[in-house]
């Protein structure tokens, strides 16, 4: 979308040095999303699991450890609310 990415010339002008080259709500393209993911929870938290496709996902499913993973997640959480 493109209008998530637009800011008036002078905005882009001025902080040219500092502002990302994307915006994190336009994550269209390998860079942007390389360059966002570091920011985003579901990339960053322990026991997040990742899968290159659905028949992945399904074959790692029975071996998952679930309560671990959960128990991690919510360890993590509850040391981030102190």
């Amino acid at each position: 979308v493109p209008l998530l990415d637009w800011a008036p010339a002078w905005l882009r002008a001025q902080d040219a040095e500092v502002r990302p080259s994307t915006s994190p709500l336009s994550l269209t393209s390998a860079a942007a999303l390389r360059h966002w993911s570091k920011y985003i929870d579901f990339f960053s938290f322990p026991g997040v699991q990742l899968f290159p496709s659905v028949a992945a996902l399904l074959r790692m499913l029975p071996g998952a450890d679930l309560h671990g993973i959960s128990a991690r997640m919510r360890e993590h959480r509850l040391q981030q609310l102190l």
